[in-house]
């Protein structure tokens, strides 16, 4: 006698459709951590590529760590990032796979390449004053070449060994193209290598008294919501201008950063300043505490 085939009934298949359903809605989100966890891998090395380029780059200059220009058009060189990409024989370590908002044209436009990345170029702030001073407490100092600006910034490169505590200072910090195009800089089209404040982390200061701390050169401060009121997230809240791994406007979120001994370490950006007046050597931007 031959055998006949059941066919499913409707019941059946939605039962393992139903089950299928369970089983993506359990194992999405557990693909979507794994992914978010490999990029902040990648992005942790990247940090401390960089890092360690910087440090073989004192190392090619008598002991000084590389310093960066501000509003200088006439140099590329200038800046941080192309003079320490010749130590890393790679320029994609600049960018960051947290960074949705870069173009696939690693070139840029006018203005430079776009970056995922600022230097801790401190210039004021330490102590409480929250007012900046221009002179350097940072790692990568500011100096300015462009015509009409000499002479603003009296920061001068800092060495290795005027860092007093190099396991605890930032050197490297996120600023995403996608937080930059949040400021009222977005016409730049995202963060770029070329022009401030994209590149750097200058001064933590009252929002709405300077317009470039406001606008995304702003350091983390701790106590910043408490003193000042109700101020945006980004790039006016106790987490300053650094970009947060986790995509979106979210409050809290941690960061990856770069220290001046070469290694990276993942933070909440407030923790790394927590309060400038009452714990100023826990400021891990003023690199002379």
């Amino acid at each position: 006698m031959k055998s006949t085939r059941r066919a499913f009934t409707l019941i059946e298949l939605l039962v393992v459709i139903a089950i299928i359903a369970i089983l993506a809605a359990i194992l999405f989100p557990v693909f979507a951590q794994a992914k978010a966890a490999a990029k902040g891998t990648q992005e942790l090395s990247n940090f401390k590529q960089l890092a360690t380029a910087s440090i073989l780059y004192s190392g090619d200059y008598d002991d000084v760590f590389v310093t960066t220009a501000v509003y200088d058009f006439t140099n590329n060189q200038n800046y941080w990032a192309p003079r320490i990409v010749p130590y890393t024989k790679n320029a994609e370590l600049v960018r960051s796979p947290f960074d949705n908002r870069l173009p696939d044209n690693w070139s840029g436009s006018w203005a430079g390449p776009w970056i995922s990345f600022a230097s801790n170029s401190f210039c004021g702030g330490a102590g409480g004053n929250t007012v900046q001073n221009d002179s350097g407490q940072g790692v990568i100092a500011v100096h300015q070449v462009a015509a009409g600006w000499v002479g603003w910034f009296t920061s001068s490169a800092v060495s290795q060994t005027q860092i007093t505590n190099v396991a605890d200072t930032i050197m490297f910090a996120p600023k995403y193209s996608r937080d930059v195009l949040r400021t009222s800089f977005s016409w730049l089209g995202g963060n770029s290598a070329f022009i401030w404040p994209g590149q750097v982390f200058l001064w933590d200061c009252q929002p709405g008294q300077d317009f470039y701390c406001a606008e995304g050169s702003g350091v983390p401060n701790g106590v910043r919501n408490q003193l000042f009121g109700n101020v945006r997230p980004f790039p006016q809240g106790n987490q300053g201008a650094v970009s947060l791994r986790d995509a979106g406007n979210n409050v809290q979120g941690n960061a990856n950063f770069a220290f001046a001994d070469g290694h990276a370490k993942s933070f909440r950006p407030e923790a790394t300043n927590p309060h400038p007046l009452n714990e100023p050597l826990r400021n891990m931007w003023n690199s002379r505490r």
